[in-house]
Order: structure tokens, then sequence, then C-alpha cells
């Protein structure tokens, strides 16, 4: 059984997250020192959890489900335990032995040979990489390359991201284009020859948000927009569900990060005097990925012939009473591959031994 898929009630939501990633099966199992089951904590408990207000650094006592569904050892039969998949609608159960420690788990795979459901299907969903940037960040790479075809492991990382996406079912692309237009064109025409990737070529800079403006009317629904420089480890159909149940105009995925201030922070008193100091101390927040969700109405809400970008783009929907919300992942779900020590993990994690399939660590 992967240990990654246990944890302790005085975990934190960060260590919490991490599991999740790294045990790829959307539940971790809360167990006591002795491995015995005290309840189950899914990816949607711990976003209700962060979304109500609390702390990322706090722990989990407060978010796990207490009653959860568990099988014992040698009782059920294989067709009790199908109807108990069935019945409950839960992907994954965990197995214990006779006095509740948790010894193995179950899943929808083991049992019907099949994917989880729902099928991570996202065919009717179109995708949407914004590849027209200058790629500043990956300099002197992006003087003879656009950004999106510097390499990862061998293959430009805009067909990463592609692979991803079609993994889980995606059918229809479209790629923004503007700095070295002509090099990426004639890349992804001769890669994607059968037109599942469409081409739409900025004329001047729109910034990180304007070129959308470009597909109004083309697209409708539920869009997937992605920078053409990030790559997020997530079930693609759980991000589009979560938008369309929350019933809002955008959704942005933001991953935790964790920073280290190099310098002592200090705490000043109303007369100046200093109450204390803090020697670099770490701070935790949520950031934005990229990876968005966006209904292709608003699009034509976007100003046409000027450069507007993705926050500005937030705040105008927000101040028109149409809310965003964060969909959030752990660090491990997200790589930054305009980052050098970001674009160096990537190398690392899509080497020869890694999958690029959709959900789990990158």
């Amino acid at each position: 059984m992967n240990a990654d898929v246990l944890v302790q009630p005085t975990a934190t939501l960060l260590q919490a997250m991490d599991a999740l990633t790294k045990g790829n099966q959307k539940i971790v199992f809360v167990v006591d020192e002795d491995h015995v089951l005290l309840g189950t904590l899914t990816d949607g408990d711990i976003r209700r959890f962060i979304l109500a207000g609390h702390s990322l650094t706090g722990s989990i006592e407060g978010a796990y489900n207490r009653r959860p569904v568990s099988v014992e050892q040698g009782t059920l039969t294989l067709p009790k335990l199908r109807a108990l998949l069935q019945e409950r609608t839960v992907d994954v159960v965990p197995i214990v032995d006779g006095t509740g420690r948790v010894v193995d788990c179950v899943t929808w795979h083991d049992i019907f040979e099949a994917p989880p459901r729902p099928a991570d299907d996202i065919a009717h969903v179109p995708v949407v990489i914004m590849a027209g940037g200058f790629g500043t960040r990956m300099q002197p790479f992006t003087h003879v390359l656009p950004k999106p075809l510097v390499p990862i492991d061998g293959k430009p990382v805009i067909d990463h991201i592609i692979e991803r996406f079609a993994t889980a079912g995606a059918k229809s692309f479209y790629a923004m284009v503007h700095h070295k237009a002509r090099i990426l064109k004639a890349y992804l025409e001769d890669a994607h020859p059968d037109g599942s990737v469409r081409i739409v070529e900025e004329a001047h800079p729109r910034g990180t948000a304007g070129a959308l403006r470009l597909l109004a009317g083309q697209v409708s629904g539920p869009v997937l927009v992605t920078n053409c420089d990030v790559l997020v480890g997530i079930r693609f159909r759980d991000l589009v569900d979560f938008h369309v149940k929350s019933g809002h105009t955008m959704t942005m995925v933001a991953s935790v990060r964790t920073f280290q201030l190099p310098y002592g922070a200090c705490t000043i008193g109303p007369d100046g005097t200093l109450e204390g100091i803090e020697e670099k101390p770490a701070l935790t927040r949520l950031v934005n990925t990229g990876l968005y969700v966006i209904d292709a109405a608003a699009f034509a809400d976007i100003p046409d012939h000027h450069v507007y970008h993705m926050n500005i783009f937030m705040s105008d929907l927000m101040a028109s009473g149409r809310p965003v919300s964060v969909f959030p992942v752990s660090s491990e779900a997200w790589v930054d591959v305009g980052q050098w020590d970001e674009y160096r993990r990537a190398n690392r994690l899509l080497g020869p031994s890694e999958s690029p399939g959709d959900g789990g660590v990158l």
C-alpha cells in the first residue's frame, strides 16, 4: 500500500495537499500512530476548508470526514464490493483489519477494471494556450526560440501541455501566437497536421488576456485557458466541474507556495519601538498558476485594441458583480517553466521515468 495516502490528524493542510498529489487517489486516510482509521480527506474537502478561510499551515482536524466508508479485510465478496462503490458513489475505499488498522485500499479501477467515475473527459471544452508572449524570463533561449518551443526532456513545452489536455479528452485547441509567430506556426502545423490546434495570430501584443477577444463568438461554454509555460498536474474534469458548479464567470487555479524571506521581519510598536524580530520567516500563500476556466461569453467584454492583462480582466469581472472562483492545488501539482529553477525541476520530473498523464505529481 502507498504510504503517501496515510496522514495523521495533526498534519497541516499543506502536508495533506502534498499527500493527495503524491498518492494520486483524490483521497487520503487519516490515521492515528498505530494506523487505525480515523477518517478520510478528499481534495474537495481540502478546497472547501481553504476557501472557508482556514490557514494553510493549520491542522486538518476540522476538515476530514470522521465517518468514513471502510471495508474489513476478508468480509466482502467482489459483488458486494462493487455494490458498495456504486451505492456510496466513491472511487476509493480503505480496507482495515479487525483492529481498525488500514492495511490496503480498493479502487473503482480494481473492482471494475475501468476508469474512476466520472470519466475524466473534457472533449467538449476548448483549450486556449496563450503562446504570444516574448518570454523575457527565459532569455537567452527566447532570443532564438519562441517560449512555447523551449524543450523539456527533448520535447517543446507546448507539446507537454497539449498532451496533458489531450490525455484528459480535449480535442479542440487554440494557440494564440505573436512573438516569433512564423516559427511557432510552422512547428504547430507540422506537429499537428490534423488541424486539432488552430492558430490565432495577434497582429500586435495584447497582454496576458487581450488575445481572448479574438475568440469572441468563436467558442462557447466554459473554456480552459493556460499560459504556455505552466504545467499543472490535476484532473481537468474536476476543475471544469468545480467551475460550472460555482456559477461564476471565471475560475483561477491557485497553487500553494512558501517563500523564505531572507531578512529579519520587524514588528514595530505605535511609538516606533521594536516589539520583536522574526528571523527569516516563511510566508505561505496561494498564488496564480496561469491556468483558468473562463466562460466564453466574457471574451466579448475584453477591449479589442490595446494591451489587457489577466489581473485587470479579473478585477473588471469582480467590479461588474461577476465573482471569480479559486481552485487550490498543492505546490507539487504546478511547475512554472518560465522560472529557471522550475525549468530544471520540470526536466527532472518529466524525464524518461515519468508518465505524462493527467493528474498526480508532475
